[in-house]
């Protein structure tokens, strides 16, 4: 389960990354 949030979180900060460039 801890692995699930931590694939998640991120997935998010990776999104908001991408969204910067």
């Amino acid at each position: 389960m801890r692995k699930t949030i931590l694939t998640t979180h991120v997935m998010v900060l990776n999104n908001r990354l991408n969204r910067w460039r």
